[in-house]
Order: structure tokens, then C-alpha cells, then sequence
């Protein structure tokens, strides 16, 4: 937000057109999904197991590895 704001009063909003559009879309895709992966730890109630087992600052793709081997256990047991 800060960063956004910062953007707005020096005036570069202009990027927005220098741009290309895919790349725009591309990095705001990016951006929702590692939201929604960090918020699957929290809907699981991983966010205590990711910090003990110490993946809270792992990579993203390693957090949806995790993330999938943590349900995957609970539907065997």
C-alpha cells in the first residue's frame, strides 16, 4: 500500500501504459495466488505446523507442497 501510494505522489503511473498488459495480468495473477496459498495454511490451521516445522518463509511452491502432503495425511488417518 505504502509502495502504491509512494508511486502516486511522484507521479509513475505511467508504467501502467509502458507496460505490456499481459505482463501487468501475469504479476497480478502471481500475486493472488501466493495470497491464497498463505491463507490455505491459515484455513487448514497449518500456520503453527508451518512455523515448527520451520516452512513459514519457505518458497511458495514448498508451502502448496506441504500444504498438500499435510491433507493428504489427514485422509489416510
Amino acid at each position: 500500500g505504502y509502495l502504491t501510494f509512494i508511486l502516486g505522489i511522484i507521479r509513475l503511473g505511467f508504467l501502467d501504459s509502458v507496460l505490456s498488459r499481459a505482463l501487468l495480468r501475469g504479476f497480478i495473477s502471481a500475486v493472488a495466488i501466493v495470497i491464497m496459498i498463505e491463507q490455505l495454511l491459515v484455513m487448514f490451521k497449518l500456520s503453527e505446523t508451518a512455523a515448527k516445522d520451520g516452512i513459514g518463509h519457505a518458497s511458495s511452491s514448498f508451502k502448496t507442497l506441504s500444504i498438500l502432503l499435510h491433507i493428504l495425511i489427514m485422509l489416510i488417518y
